[in-house]
């Protein structure tokens, strides 16, 4: 469906102009990651305790915010991120506009000093001479100051140009950490910086990201076309997605740029990292105490953490997954003609664009081939290093979110029997993290009407999508793919959100339809909006002070 509910906001590179400061930026100010854990003394904390030994938990945290997997070599040879990153002179201060958070360990009192100066200025080349020098970002780049962007300055020239034996590629961290903002505030400064520089703090998710004009800014972002919302032949070639736009096989890199710097499209703190032709962006979510309990993903997916880690590292962070046998042959099992045109379009654009497969053949990505293709282990017939998930689930499960502010104790108290009358059917004990399972479609949108655009045959469903709404967008494709066996004509499910860390949330429900929980709970929404579960006024108030402000 093309229409969509997020007002586009402008983007120019490389100058980034104002948006909207956050407005749970005080949350993470007054407490972060506060629990009765012991802290590791880098802004996280962790029990040992279930989630196993210390020594798994401090490897996990390496994992996930330093570990690519070898997607380097995609985000470098093909994309060509670091190329794109210095032929465009990106500086510090289009980092911080396009939201890259800044590790304060990475810097030195004295730049810490100017760069604070300079953050308070009309931050103009001769105001803030340091955030308008490509080279300090290049240096930055270089020292891996910048959170998830994990770079290997390989000739020690402190400049990242990729075109010798210098690579980039993402770690968890880009899209889930944040700096704490006790440096700089960028989404309290009011002005046009979201990103922010203070101490790492892993788990929330990064709502500040503008992953599409990150994207845009490589030499080669037609690579990114498994990603892209496309012209499917299969299903009659209309494209699904946010608005009407779609990406060609024919596109040119400045069409590709052009789509991916469309903020209807991609919306900033929302990311499209599915191979599925399909333009659902979502909502980047907090992986803070994700407890071992299914399900896991927006759709329920995975019954195991485990797999849901690796799923979203392999499909997440290169596309030339599509490009080698197992991936072609997971792709177009489960998406009949889909999977063909999107695995040779892709292969065409990267052979038309020069890109050449590293040594052993596509993917780039470190995972080793599995004995079966296309179940939740071995979704795209590969699986990451098992010690690497295994410790990553325990890191993830034992991260705290960040305290929620002070509030009023005795509309607290209201809010929660107003919450349990009205919400706990669905979503249980708000302070409990394990998920709450599925629920479907039809009872999540009055009037939810899919037309089946594909037969997929056993063990498949049919796929399905209501062409009046983009709620449904997401799972049209990869919806319970990994069951045993479905019913063909069943509305999609999609998992219960938990609401732990919901004070740090907004926009809300996975597709960011929702600003936030004002605007979720009132019933000015109407009857048939997504989530049309209201309270009145009267209540509405003190609903929200128990969720974002209980203790």
């Amino acid at each position: 469906m093309s229409a969509h509910h997020t007002p586009a906001r402008p983007r120019v590179i490389p100058l980034l102009l104002p948006r909207q400061a956050c407005s749970w930026a005080a949350a993470i100010a007054l407490g972060l990651c506060v629990s009765s854990c012991s802290s590791d003394g880098e802004g996280n904390t962790y029990s040992g305790g279930d989630g196993g030994g210390l020594d798994y938990i401090e490897d996990g945290r390496g994992f996930f915010r330093d570990a690519t997997f070898g997607n380097e070599g995609f985000w470098t040879m093909a994309a060509q991120l670091p190329q794109g990153l210095a032929e465009v002179d990106f500086t510090t201060k289009d980092a911080l506009g396009a939201g890259l958070q800044i590790d304060a360990l990475a810097l030195d009192p004295t730049e810490t000093d100017d760069l604070v100066a300079e953050l308070g200025t009309d931050l103009s080349q001769a105001s803030a001479p340091l955030l308008n020098d490509p080279l300090f970002f290049q240096e930055l780049l270089t020292r891996n100051a910048f959170i998830g962007l994990v770079a290997d300055d390989a000739d020690g020239d402190m400049f990242l140009d990729g075109d010798d034996e210098d690579t980039l590629g993402f770690s968890c961290a880009l899209c889930h950490s944040l700096a704490d903002r006790t440096v700089f505030d960028g989404p309290g400064s009011g002005g046009p910086l979201t990103g922010s520089i203070g101490a790492r703090i892993d788990g929330p998710g990064n709502l500040d990201l503008d992953y599409g004009l990150l994207l845009s800014v490589g030499r080669n972002s037609r690579v990114m076309y498994p990603q892209l919302p496309l012209s499917l032949t299969a299903i009659g070639g209309a494209p699904i997605g946010r608005t009407g736009a779609f990406a060609p096989f024919t596109a040119s890199e400045a069409d590709v740029d052009a789509l991916l710097l469309d903020l209807d499209a991609y919306p900033i703190g929302q990311v499209d990292l599915l191979y599925d032709g399909i333009g659902a962006p979502v909502t980047i979510p907090g992986v803070y105490e994700v407890r071992p309990a299914a399900p896991y993903g927006v759709a329920g997916e995975f019954n195991r953490l485990v797999d849901e880690i690796n799923f979203s590292a392999i499909v997440a962070l290169d596309p030339s997954v599509v490009l080698d046998a197992p991936g072609e042959a997971f792709l177009d099992g489960f998406a009949p003609g889909i999977g063909a045109q999107i695995s040779n379009e892709t292969a065409s654009i990267f052979a038309e664009t020069g890109v050449t497969p590293p040594p052993g053949g596509f993917p780039y990505i470190d995972a080793t081939l599995g004995p079966v293709t296309g179940t939740a282990a071995y979704p795209f017939g590969r699986r990451l290093d098992e010690y690497a998930l295994q410790t990553m689930a325990m890191y993830t499960q034992e991260l705290r979110a960040p305290e929620a502010p002070e509030g009023d104790l005795e509309a607290i108290e209201r809010g929660e029997v107003i919450y349990g009358a009205e919400c706990a059917g669905c979503h249980g004990d708000p302070s409990d993290p394990r998920p709450r399972g599925r629920v479907s479609l039809d009872v999540m949108q009055l009037n939810y009407a899919p037309s089946t655009l594909l037969v997929r045959g056993f063990p498949y469903s049919n796929m399905q999508d209501d062409l009046l709404s983009t709620y449904d967008d997401r799972l049209v494709l990869f919806d319970q793919i990994f069951a045993e066996s479905q019913v063909p004509s069943l509305p999609r499910e999609i998992a219960v959100s938990r609401l732990v860390g919901v004070h740090l949330r907004g926009p809300l429900l996975h597709d960011g339809s929702v600003s936030d929980l004002e605007a979720l709970l009132d019933p000015a929404r109407g009857a048939a909006a997504p989530h049309a579960f209201y309270v009145p006024q009267s209540d509405r108030d003190d609903l929200i002070e128990f969720l974002t402000r209980r203790p």
